[in-house]
């Protein structure tokens, strides 16, 4: 198996451990793949590679404790929770976004924890699933504004947002009709 010499650490290694590199004489990097990771985490954190592995290590050591933190915080502030995703959105899609303007009253909205078209029970945590909370754009161009925007299930938000509120409510009805004879 070929070999080749790494210009940072001094050391020889096969040429699977270099990156490939058109420019080069050879088709790879003058540097080991082990050499390039250190280059690219000191360039981008600034850390040496002990400091970073031992971040690395805590963050591992308080996966869980940081999880269940996070799941007291969506049980706690649902609204800030459905905010902050609706924002992520909003800047992803470029959608307007004003509901950081009107928190107090989403809270108010999110508080009682039933759906605003169904008034089925919501809930927070856990995976998602019919019940989960979610936020509607009644008209999807409007973008995230509090005037353009209902608490409902994800059921709903899913359902409306494939066939819209319409039909929806055409086929519900027909099931119920159905249902009835």
């Amino acid at each position: 198996m070929k070999s080749k010499l790494c210009r940072k650490c001094g050391k020889a290694k096969p040429l699977t451990d270099f990156f490939l590199e058109k420019r080069s004489s050879d088709g790879r990097r003058y540097s080991c793949k082990e050499c390039d990771h250190v280059r690219r985490i000191r360039y981008l954190t600034g850390l040496t590679p002990e400091q970073w592995e031992h971040r690395k290590t805590l963050k591992k050591k308080h996966r869980k404790t940081d999880r269940e933190y996070a799941a007291r915080y969506r049980t706690k502030h649902p609204a800030r929770q459905l905010i902050q995703h609706a924002w992520a959105k909003a800047k992803r899609r470029g959608l307007q976004f004003d509901l950081n303007q009107h928190v107090a009253e989403i809270e108010a909205r999110v508080a009682p924890m039933v759906c605003e078209m169904t008034g089925i029970p919501l809930k927070v945590n856990g995976p998602c699933g019919f019940n989960s909370l979610s936020i509607d754009r009644k008209v999807p161009e409007l973008g995230y504004t509090y005037s353009n925007i209902r608490i409902v299930c994800w059921a709903m938000n899913a359902a409306m947002s494939h066939w819209g509120e319409a039909a929806l409510r055409n086929v519900v009805k027909a099931w119920i009709e159905k249902e009835a004879k």
